[in-house]
């Protein structure tokens, strides 16, 4: 095999190598995207399954005021209730955070809230 004809192998070679792999990385995108689209087509359904029909009632006007009247919660085995007899009003605006220890009805008392025009 001549010098020239082993040249133009190796040339062809390394072009057809970049090329499949340029093709791979192309492929590995086009994947990529995909999902997204995926991931878009789901939501775009989930939006058409919770919309809101036509002639449904109208959204409930915002709240003035959150109020919290008499809360009591005792864990389920327990004597000594979590929370007890608490009552407090909130304002729309108002920043509030519940603080206290694991175990104390922090969540439980969040849960509780009702509204209050």
């Amino acid at each position: 095999m001549s010098v020239a004809v082993l040249g133009t192998a190796i040339t062809a070679i390394n072009a057809g190598s970049a090329s499949i792999g340029s093709l791979v990385n192309t492929m590995s995108q086009l994947h990529e995207q995909s999902l997204y689209v995926h991931d878009l087509t789901d939501f775009l359904k989930k939006a058409d399954d919770l919309a809101i029909p036509e002639g449904g009632r109208a959204l409930p006007t915002r709240p003035r005021s959150i109020r919290l009247d008499n809360v009591s919660f005792r864990y389920p085995g327990r004597e000594e209730p979590a929370v007890d007899d608490v009552s407090f009003s909130i304002e729309l605006g108002t920043v509030i955070a519940l603080v206290g220890p694991n175990g104390s009805g922090k969540s439980i008392a969040s849960s509780s809230w009702t509204r209050a025009g």
